[in-house]
């Protein structure tokens, strides 16, 4: 049997997506010198060391630079900080890392770790130790090196480490929706071997009145699993607006609905201080709306998939485009919901920033307007999919359908 072209033309761009979210979970955590090195930064970063000048220029970032690069009251309390809490390897990543910025966009390099060599442990010990008051402060003025308080230090790591370890759950759990469905399409054609084979051995055994296990086994799963309705005795009933698929569908179906709501509530790192966003509830949502966001964005490689009328899955899986395309109804209805709490969860945090002008401020930028387009565009092409509207007004639905599946495409990539 010749496998369709327009699935083998599907499959990469699947393959593709699952990939680049693999690609930036990894992008997503620490810098190269670790969550030791980032502290350290992250702790001296708003404090004016007075041994340099103000910058008056145009450029903001190159005021930022200044003390890192030139100020040797930052760069030396850097060196101790990283030598006190960093490993070599680490250490020496995170300075290749800030010298490579400061010759790129300063046309300088940091002076030779040896500079702090100098210092006894009982003049480290004897450094004036910068409170988190102090630190978070930017107008706070320094004249001398300082090391971050112990207290200080210890916010930081642990506010980096939070979102080091969230945000790399964001992406891995977002590349794992995707996996999920290849495991299922692989336990189809496991299931479609089993079966062929089975049918095999029972026509050459028929004779000996007796059969194999793998028979056994396809018909167990066709008696109970494959074949079986979820509910009575219709292996797909109509129920008010929707349908209820036949049993091994809704098992699947409902494995990945749970499965998306364990990714969606589980790990994260949640704590009152943190230093980006300090209250707990603003920190709950600033989490809950990134997981939810990009577990959307990865189920659409699958809905775009499952729903194309002719692909490879199908060949393989031996299933018809009615499962998958109950597969694909509910990949949709479950990025639908994630993408509706993830623009939830940023007018919240938008609303707790400020008051309705500054809501309304967020409007003049393309990247919110298109978020709102992308999510009123999904909740459309749901409401315009019931089993209804598909039975009774099918043109209707599939002209709906295609227009804002295109308004929702361009949309979720730009």
């Amino acid at each position: 049997m010749r496998a369709p072209s327009s699935g083998l033309r599907l499959l990469p761009p699947t393959f593709i997506a699952a990939l680049c979210l693999f690609v930036a979970s990894a992008s997503a955590l620490a810098g190269s010198g670790g969550v030791c090195f980032d502290t350290c930064s992250n702790t001296l970063r708003q404090p004016q060391f007075n041994d340099t000048q103000s910058y008056n220029g145009s450029l903001p970032s190159r005021s930022r630079l200044i003390p890192q690069c030139v100020s040797q009251l930052h760069i030396k309390s850097l060196y101790l900080c990283a030598d006190l809490h960093c490993d070599l390897t680490h250490r020496v990543a995170g300075l290749s890392n800030v010298n490579h910025t400061c010759q790129a966009y300063m046309n300088t390099s940091l002076p030779p770790f040896e500079i702090v060599a100098g210092y006894s442990d009982e003049e480290i010990a004897g450094l004036r130790r910068l409170t988190k008051a102090e630190g978070s402060n930017s107008s706070t003025v320094l004249n001398e090196v300082v090391l971050p308080a112990d207290a200080y230090y210890q916010i930081w790591f642990d506010s980096l480490e939070s979102v080091e370890y969230t945000y790399g759950n964001h992406y891995r759990y977002g590349f794992y929706v995707i996996v999920f469905w290849f495991i299922v399409v692989a336990i189809g054609l496991g299931s479609r071997l089993i079966s062929a084979i089975g049918n095999l051995q029972k026509q050459e055994w028929d004779s000996r009145k007796s059969s194999s296990i793998l028979h056994w086994s396809a018909l167990w799963l066709k008696r109970y699993i494959t074949v079986p309705a979820t509910f009575g005795y219709r292996c797909s009933q109509n129920l008010g607006w929707c349908t209820i698929p036949p049993r091994i569908q809704s098992l699947t179906i409902f494995t990945f609905v749970a499965t998306n709501v364990f990714f969606c509530v589980h790990g994260y790192w949640i704590f009152s201080g943190h230093m980006y966003w300090p209250q707990k509830y603003h920190l709950v949502w600033r989490y809950v709306a990134d997981r939810t966001g990009i577990i959307s964005f990865a189920n659409f490689p699958i809905i775009w998939l499952f729903g194309m009328r002719n692909n490879l899955l199908m060949w393989l899986t031996g299933w018809d485009f009615g499962t998958y395309n109950n597969f694909h109804r509910w990949v949709a209805r479950v990025s639908t919901l994630q993408a509706v709490i993830h623009s939830v969860g940023y007018v919240v945090l938008v609303f707790d920033d400020g008051d309705w002008n500054y809501w309304m401020s967020y409007w003049h930028q393309m990247w919110w307007i298109e978020g709102w387009f992308a999510t009123v565009g999904m909740c459309a092409l749901l409401f315009a999919s019931v089993f209804w509207m598909r039975r009774k007004q099918y043109e209707l639905f599939l002209i709906l359908h295609i227009l804002l599946s295109i308004l929702v495409l361009i949309t979720m990539l730009g």
